[in-house]
């Protein structure tokens, strides 16, 4: 599923993306999880843990708090996790876009654009 309107709908593919939806009641942190497993077909208990990367609590409680907000989709948090640039959208979008070979950076960003 992909489309260009960032504000409520999933980007435009810049590169090979995987695109997740999670519910209110789902964490984010989860929905990372299971959309990377789906995206590289590895099994999720193989995966890396999540707080390697970013405390999953922390990621939880932002995107709680963004969907109480007017523009959830706002909210945003990048990071690098197991070969894929994530971005968690405060509107329940998991966005993954494959990292060039051998790129392993894991810095976390907030963002949160006007």
């Amino acid at each position: 599923m992909s489309d260009t309107n960032w504000s409520g709908d999933p980007p435009e593919a810049f590169g090979p993306t995987h695109t997740a939806t999670f519910e209110p009641d789902e964490d984010a942190s989860a929905a990372v999880v299971l959309a990377v497993s789906e995206a590289s077909g590895v099994d999720s208990v193989a995966l890396s843990p999540l707080y390697d990367v970013v405390e999953p609590d922390a990621l939880d409680t932002l995107v709680a708090h963004a969907r109480h907000t007017e523009t959830p989709a706002r909210h945003r948090l990048g990071f690098t996790y197991e070969g894929y640039d994530v971005l968690v959208r405060g509107d329940g979008f998991v966005v993954l876009e494959t990292l060039p070979d051998g790129t392993t950076s894991s810095a976390a960003t907030a963002l949160d654009s006007e």
